[in-house]
């Protein structure tokens, strides 16, 4: 056994290694999606023309009694207007509290800022107000992130009536949509918002293609398969020169069989071991690109 304790910490290393390269990935798009305010790619866009109450058309999207959502009501400055339902879609908490479900079925509005807005906020006794319209509204909390982002210059407001949602058209806002309900009744959807819809794009800013944002993730993991490809191709040549006696060519052909067959088991287990490691210790959104990666570089290592 002891003959295969150097060739399973290979295994469990590379194992590893692609747990680290999903990791960064996951890391990348997330910062990504926080820099489109929370949303996922894909969530549905709507810009209508139409001069009507946004709370009208709130108010009648909630009667269609959809669940699992988010809905961001943005304008042309850093506000969104945002109402949920049977979603967890707290972002990171720099001070205080995200958007209950009770605060979306309050009348009375409270307000998320981005953590660079927080120090500009007025402040009354112990608790800091956004001033819309006039109207003082209380603030709960504020998000952001290290690094230079939207998120910390942007301000969430419950979608309840308030001064400033009330007088609120729809051709002065940016509908977002996000919820795999929402996905099933698109059509529905354009009806409400009265506009076609599009899709959510990240790096369309910088007109990034898939290719750019993934190409490097992809790459590191054809070198991880390269490196598993050559153990199992040097793991036979290596433990035939350890025989003492000459072999013929059909027990050469047997002892590689067999060989290959002891090393798939030990390559079964160290994969889960290092699988194992990187769920535990890495930020992963998802596990199934991980464990798909481990299969192709088990399949690698015996193919």
């Amino acid at each position: 056994m002891k003959r295969f304790l150097l060739i399973d910490l290979l295994i469990i290393l590379l194992a590893v290694l692609a747990g680290l390269v999903w990791s960064s990935h996951d890391q990348n798009e997330y910062a990504e999606q926080l820099d489109h305010l929370g949303l996922p790619e894909n969530a549905l866009v709507f810009k209508s023309s139409q001069n009507l109450a946004v709370s009208d058309v709130l108010a009648k999207f909630k009667a269609a009694k959809f669940n699992h959502y988010q809905l961001q009501f943005q304008t042309t400055g850093h506000v969104s207007y945002i109402s949920e339902k049977g979603i967890d879609a707290t972002l990171p908490i720099d001070s205080g509290q995200w958007f209950s479900q009770a605060d979306f079925e309050s009348q009375l509005p409270i307000v998320v800022v981005g953590k660079n807005q927080y120090d500009k906020l007025y402040m009354g006794g112990n608790q800091r107000y956004y001033v819309a319209d006039n109207q003082y509204l209380p603030v709960i909390g504020s998000v952001g992130v290290r690094h230079t982002s939207a998120l910390n210059d942007h301000i969430f407001i419950s979608a309840t009536p308030s001064k400033a949602f009330n007088a609120l058209r729809l051709n002065q806002v940016t509908v977002m949509a996000s919820g795999a309900t929402l996905n099933r009744h698109v059509k529905q959807l354009e009806n409400l918002f009265h506009a076609k819809s599009r899709r959510l794009k990240y790096g369309t800013a910088n007109k990034q293609s898939w290719w750019w944002r993934n190409g490097s993730t992809l790459a590191f993991l054809a070198l991880i398969a390269v490196g598993m490809s050559i153990l199992a191709w040097l793991m036979p040549i290596i433990k035939l020169n350890q025989v003492k006696v000459t072999l013929t060519s059909p027990l050469k052909r047997q002892f590689r069989t067999g060989l290959l067959f002891q090393l798939g088991r030990h390559a079964a287990v160290a994969l889960v071991i290092g699988g194992l490691i990187a769920i535990t210790q890495f930020y992963l959104t998802g596990y199934w690109h991980l464990i798909i990666s481990l299969i192709i570089l088990f399949i690698v290592l015996l193919g």
